[in-house]
């Protein structure tokens, strides 16, 4: 008997009814089942043979033989200079140039048109006869000759009886005859060069037959007089108590015959209240005289723009500093960079190297002050922003009365606020993250240099703190401040601060109350410097370092120039010379918190005495190299050689060195890590011979031709300052 619901799948066991068979191993397949196998069937059928096509490529590619490996490289093809071996004849140059596609604006430069170097001038030719009352012999009693230009700038006064002729002579060696006339004219006005012009002015005297006369000597001193207004001397940064007149074609023909160059540079004194310039003058010319003085702020120059390499030509490197960790990654950025841009932008050669060597820099980021002159397009002080989350640009004025904004788009909110510790304006930054920057709002971060009439030039806005993003008023803030210690000259009246350098940095964890304060690593700097202030500074002592013997004794770092006489040095340069640097694991009250240490060493070349090569006045500069073997003419810059060496905790025995170049650093990361550089050697061979058991850093070519090109252009001038210069 067989259940109802059994399906005819199961088989029916006659003598056990109750028991259910198995099922089928193979069950029976629907026509819905067998169609739908069918048609997948046929379809991956189709796709196999329509591939074959694509293999069929494949398989022909596979029978053809492999092409040759490559063995042209670089230095082959520099080798290989005519490929083919084949003479083409000489090269002919066009007999014209080639069209420039057209545009919308013309692409020729009009030569009549071009910007001229020096501002033009702006006064009348002054021709004036002279009487036999400004003859010698005459009374010298009487008002002066005043003689003033028509733009008010320039006043000369002649005193009676003040002309002697006894020793004039005209072309070839005769006296002068007839009537004499005084003529005064203005070469060019304002001028930015190695000393910042005020102005050149000719003179001569000239007789009946307009010959020029030489030798002219007054009994009684020419007063010259230059009227000033506040904008001229703000934007050529000059300091009223330190400018100066000079005839520089004589120092040039007293110099030249070993004469006495006495009264052919004139110290100016400084009325503030009329605002006039006063010297006096011995002789009369004939020849230029001219009106102007060093630029006072000779500071390292910070980075103006973000990229200081890539297509600019400029070279550079960066050492990182290890420094212990803090919460979210929240350290200093110490980097101990190298950009040949730095000595680049010094043009003036009384302007020294920064505190860690020529083109070295170790900061954390300022804002510095540009004043652009009347006039110009954008007559204004432009400040210029750098190390800002890896910013550095103009700032421009926003829309907001008071805040600033980068040049070029950064997000940045920039507020210029007042300092409630210095009454001076100083700078608050915030990034896109919500970071805060505080640039001068401390006294010891505001730079500035005064004038003896009591005007401040503030010159650079140091950084100060940083706090990380806000959280809450129960999170805990990362915070970093920095202090620095300041060298014045002078210190009492009108005080300027010279130069200025880090001394410590603290980082760490606290709430915004300032409470439950954390320290996580502190930073201490050392100085030598002019002065002892334990435990920061060790003074230099005298000649301190020199290489070489300086003009003159000096207790000033050995490159930093000296007082020729009347003609000052900078009010402000650098001064300090970074020693060493230790960084602690939290506060540094013991030395067991120690957690590494680096020192440094220079060679300071001495200061030797050169002329400017415009006024030819004798100053003292920072420094004279020679670029041998290139150098035709002296070059004057400070090439200072530095060393760092690093001391970890825990030393390991192993060591990696590399050879020394002025593109490749010095290197051992375990025990002993050193970086040094110093002024080329004179032959390109010379900066990739390793010593032995040395190894000698990769792209040693690329190093060869740089460090060849550098002295090249180092002989002709570029970006240093060419000029005369006599070995100290």
């Amino acid at each position: 008997m067989v259940a109802d619901d059994i399906s005819p799948e199961y088989r029916a066991l006659p003598d056990r009814p109750h028991v259910r068979p198995p099922r089928r191993p193979y069950p029976r397949l629907s026509r819905r089942q067998l169609l739908t196998s069918l048609i997948l069937s046929l379809w991956l059928l189709t796709n196999m043979l329509g591939g074959w096509i694509f293999l069929i490529p494949q398989a022909y590619a596979a029978k053809r033989p492999s092409d040759p490996p490559a063995k042209t490289t670089f230095h082959t093809f520099l080798k290989d200079k005519r490929p083919t071996h084949v003479y083409r004849g000489p090269l002919i140059f066009p007999t014209k140039a080639p069209a420039v596609p057209k545009g919308p604006h013309s692409h020729t430069v009009n030569m009549n048109t071009l910007l001229p170097s020096a501002e033009p001038p702006t006064m009348t030719p002054i021709t004036q006869v002279l009487s036999t009352a400004s003859l010698a012999g005459s009374p010298t009693s009487g008002a002066p000759l005043d003689l003033k230009s028509s733009d008010g700038r320039f006043e000369v006064q002649l005193a009676p009886g003040s002309v002697d002729l006894s020793q004039a002579t005209v072309a070839p060696g005769l006296s002068p005859s007839g009537t004499l006339t005084l003529q005064i004219s203005q070469v060019v006005g304002h001028f930015a060069e190695q000393m910042n012009l005020m102005g050149t002015y000719q003179f001569q005297v000239v007789d009946a037959s307009n010959r020029p006369i030489s030798g002219i000597r007054l009994s009684t001193p020419l007063t010259l007089l230059y009227h000033y207004q506040r904008w001229e001397i703000d934007t050529l940064d000059l300091d009223p108590d330190s400018l100066y007149m000079s005839w520089p074609s004589l120092l040039a023909a007293a110099r030249a015959t070993k004469a006495s160059t006495s009264g052919l540079t004139i110290p100016l004194t400084n009325d503030p209240v009329a605002q006039t310039l006063t010297g006096q003058s011995t002789v009369l010319g004939p020849g230029p005289l001219t009106v102007g003085g060093d630029a006072q702020n000779q500071s390292p120059p910070s980075a103006l723009l973000g990229g200081v390499q890539g297509n600019s030509g400029q070279f550079g490197l960066s050492y990182p500093l290890a420094l212990p960790p803090n919460a979210r990654g929240f350290v200093p950025h110490l980097l101990l960079s190298y950009t040949s841009g730095d000595p680049n932008q010094r043009n003036s050669a009384v302007s020294p190297a920064g505190d860690v060597g020529d083109g070295w820099s170790l900061t954390l980021g300022s804002i510095t002050a540009q004043k652009y002159p009347s006039g110009s397009a954008s007559a204004q002080t432009w400040y210029f922003l750098s190390g800002v989350g890896n910013i550095s640009d103009r700032l421009v004025p926003a829309s907001q009365s008071g805040f600033y904004q980068t040049f070029h788009i950064s997000h940045l909110r920039i507020h210029q606020i007042t300092s409630s510790d210095t009454g001076q304006p100083c700078f608050n930054v915030y990034d896109t993250s919500g970071t805060f920057y505080e640039f001068g709002c401390d006294s010891d971060a505001l730079q500035f240099w005064t004038e003896t009439n009591g005007t401040q030039h503030n010159y650079r806005w140091d950084l100060d703190k940083i706090i990380s993003p806000n959280e809450g008023p129960s999170a805990m803030r990362e915070y970093l401040t920095v202090s620095y210690i300041q060298d014045c000259k002078p210190c009492t009246t009108n005080k300027t601060w010279r130069d200025s350098a880090i001394t410590q940095i603290l980082y760490g964890q606290r709430l915004s109350d300032k409470s439950q304060d954390t320290v996580a690593g502190t930073i201490d700097f050392f100085y030598r410097a002019p002065f002892d202030h334990a435990p920061w500074t060790q003074s230099y002592g005298t000649n301190y370092n020199c290489t070489g013997t300086p003009p003159v004794s000096t207790d000033l770092r050995c490159d930093d120039p000296q007082d020729d006489g009347t003609v000052k040095k900078p009010l402000v340069m650098s001064t300090f010379s970074l020693q060493s640097l230790t960084a602690y694991v939290g506060d540094d009250s013991t030395s067991s918190h120690k957690a590494s240490s680096y020192s440094f060493a220079y060679q300071d070349r001495a200061f030797p005495v050169c002329y400017d090569p415009y006024t030819l006045i004798q100053e003292y500069w920072a420094a004279c190299s020679l670029a041998s073997p290139l150098a035709a003419v002296p070059t004057c810059s400070s090439p200072m050689r530095w060393a760092v060496s690093s001391r970890p905790s825990a030393p390991r025995p192993t060591r990696r060195r590399y050879r020394a170049t002025r593109s490749t650093v010095r290197m051992a990361p375990h025990a002993t890590s050193r970086a040094r550089w110093a002024p080329p050697r004179a032959s390109p061979a010379n900066i990739t011979t390793a010593s032995p058991g040395w190894t000698t850093m990769a792209h040693a070519t690329t190093t060869r031709w740089w460090a060849a090109f550098y002295r090249q252009m180092r002989s002709k001038g570029t970006g240093h300052y060419s000029g005369t210069c006599e070995k100290a």
